[in-house]
């Protein structure tokens, strides 16, 4: 009650000594939130030993949010040396109390192979679990292994419906997800009104995808109105948060002029910030600069330089530029 300030003032100095009564006479929820009171630093500097020795306590009282948040502290190695066997132990703990954010941990363990033998099937049981007792994020990642037919036979139908539970739940990546159902007509009829709204909701929420979206919308005029300045801002938002088309769409609105004054060198700067991100498109923009000239001198030594990784890994364009320019005479 102090601490939340229910029926009295808020009162976190007195919120942390009946805590402190609270685990003194070992009360699993009294050492739970005392626990968070060390790790989230309430009322002094965080102390994530004491809450690792405090979250165990609670859990041996299988307290199942204790379980999860133990399970965390191992999985990370916060106030304890990292051990993924113990994490897995403590989130099954947790999980098999019906607990939805065990179950959705223990489920990605069990989809990216960590420290357990990579099983979909298992990851989907544990994500539907945790998405039938409306965890947002399993019902998005559910909805991701519809889409992509991991662990169950693909379904777009299944995909918008988890999408749809996710993002009724403002959740932003189970809207970008809806959105994205929605601009291309997968699993639902295609409604670019609809995918406009979501993406809208998602980039206010800080989705950098969401706001790459918005940006092709408003620049392409896709089920809005053209609007070049819009473009711009939504583009820069989705760089801003090192989006790597977010900044190549960035990019061309400055190499072609868009609600911008053209500017090649700024557009070559942005294509080598996408570059960095591992984005092969980026890579053939900037070579593209070095052969023509563009924010830079001509330089095919550079050219060849940046499309050697993606031409190796037989990424189309780049083998259509180094062919077109016989980059391989080049010493």
């Amino acid at each position: 009650m102090y601490a939340g300030g229910i029926g009295v003032k808020q009162n976190l100095e007195k919120a942390f000594e009946w805590y402190e009564k609270a685990s003194n006479q070992n009360h699993n929820w009294g050492l739970y939130n005392l626990a968070e009171m060390y790790y989230s630093g309430t009322i002094g500097d965080k102390n994530y030993r004491k809450a690792f020795e405090l979250f165990k306590k609670s859990a041996e009282l299988n307290n199942y949010d204790a379980q999860n948040r133990l399970a965390n502290m191992y999985y990370s190695g916060y106030g304890t040396k990292r051990d993924y066997k113990n994490a897995i132990y403590w989130y099954e703990k947790s999980a098999n109390q019906d607990y939805d954010w065990a179950q959705h941990n223990l489920a990605k363990m069990y989809y990216n192979g960590e420290y357990v033998k990579k099983s979909y099937p298992k990851a989907i049981e544990l994500f539907k679990k945790a998405a039938e007792q409306d965890n947002r994020d399993s019902q998005n990642r559910l909805g991701n292994m519809y889409y992509s037919g991991e662990g169950v036979e693909q379904n777009y139908k299944q995909a918008a419906f988890w999408y749809q539970k996710s993002a009724d739940n403002h959740f932003n990546w189970g809207q970008d997800n809806l959105g994205d159902m929605y601009y291309d007509g997968k699993g639902v009829k295609q409604n670019l009104e609809k995918a406009f709204a979501l993406y809208q909701k998602a980039a206010k929420q800080n989705n950098s995808e969401s706001q790459d979206m918005l940006g092709l919308m408003y620049r392409d005029g896709i089920g809005i109105e053209k609007d070049y300045k819009k473009a711009l801002y939504w583009f820069q938002k989705s760089a801003d948060n090192n989006f790597d088309w977010g900044i190549i769409n960035l990019g061309y609105m400055h190499y072609y002029g868009l609600g911008i004054k053209k500017n090649y060198k700024m557009a070559l700067s942005l294509f080598n910030k996408a570059l960095l991100l591992n984005n092969y498109k980026a890579n053939c923009l900037v070579a593209m600069m070095y052969i023509e000239g563009k924010g830079t001198i001509i330089n095919l030594k550079k050219a060849k330089q940046k499309l050697k990784i993606p031409y190796k890994n037989n990424y189309k364009e780049a083998k259509r530029i180094w062919q077109k320019y016989n980059l391989s005479s080049i010493r």
